[in-house]
Formats: C-alpha cells, sequence, structure tokens
C-alpha cells in the first residue's frame, strides 16, 4: 500500500534530512526503513529518495540552515532520517 505522513524534509545536496521528533519507533518510518525507499515531495517537485538510514542530532544538526539547527535543539529532536535522492 501507498501511504502519505506529512513531515518537515530539509534538502542537503542530494540528501534530505527529516527530524524524528516522535522517535524511531513510528509506523511511517519502520515501513521506509523496510522498503529501502519512500518518495518526497517539497516545494512542488516530487523525489524519490532511497538508502533510508537513522542518524542522531550530532550528526545531523551540522547539516542544516542555523535556524532549522536551533529549532531542533530546542525541542531535544535526538533523531533524524536521512534519504539519498535516487
Amino acid at each position: 500500500k501507498h501511504y502519505s505522513t506529512p513531515v518537515v524534509a530539509d534538502r542537503v545536496g542530494d540528501r534530505f534530512i527529516v527530524p524524528l521528533p516522535y522517535g524511531t519507533q513510528v509506523d511511517w518510518l519502520r515501513n521506509v526503513l523496510t522498503a529501502g525507499r519512500a518518495r518526497i515531495s517539497s516545494r512542488g517537485e516530487t523525489y524519490d529518495v532511497v538508502a533510508p538510514e537513522i542518524i542522531d542530532a550530532t550528526e545531523a544538526l551540522p547539516l542544516l540552515r542555523r535556524d532549522r539547527r536551533r529549532t531542533f535543539e530546542r525541542t531535544g529532536i535526538e533523531h533524524f532520517l536521512r534519504v539519498r535522492i535516487s
């Protein structure tokens, strides 16, 4: 089945970084990890993404814009999903 889940996705080069405010055990994330792929729509464009991996904040935050980094630090998000645009 195909599902749609609204998420925040920041494009960083050829990848997207998605914060995981509800942790790493949510259904949509497990589905993406199992499938090894997903589709992200951002700013009117749709991207097929592959190679999903969970990374921690120490790796993700330096990749993001300063305003995003501050927001995610303040909210205490510890994990992020990183995917590559195929």
